[in-house]
């Protein structure tokens, strides 16, 4: 069998890719506070285009019956106003986030405590 090389630019894409996802790893390392931030505004971007395009859907979309339309508007603005409120104040995000996942995990907890206290075993 004969090995055939990868073309020259093509190594050189993987290498120069290969630094930056090196450098980006060691920065998200040594300052993890700046990840969770730049994770919060790039969901945040994302939710802003989300909702941008309920807000066209429910407003141009001619296919959906009225109240459906009314109800992606609200969500669309919604979205829009929590996304640039969070890219306001990306702290409000980092917190969200936060208190989110304190609730699941106390809900989990408290269910998983009472069934471990209801649980019986039958012989």
């Amino acid at each position: 069998m004969s090995e055939t090389k990868a073309p020259s630019w093509l190594r050189v894409v993987d290498v120069v890719f290969g630094l930056v996802a090196v450098f980006a790893s060691v920065v998200v390392l040594v300052n993890t506070g700046l990840a969770v931030l730049t994770l919060v505004l790039i969901l945040s971007f994302a939710l802003l285009i989300h909702g941008i395009s309920r807000v066209v859907s429910g407003g141009f979309g001619k296919i959906f019956l009225g109240l459906l339309r009314g109800l992606l508007v609200v969500v669309g603005l919604v979205g829009i106003v929590l996304s640039v409120t969070v890219l306001v104040f990306p702290t409000v995000g980092v917190y969200t986030l936060a208190f989110m996942l304190s609730v699941v995990f106390l809900a989990d907890g408290i269910g998983r405590i009472a069934r471990g206290i209801t649980r019986i075993e039958r012989s």
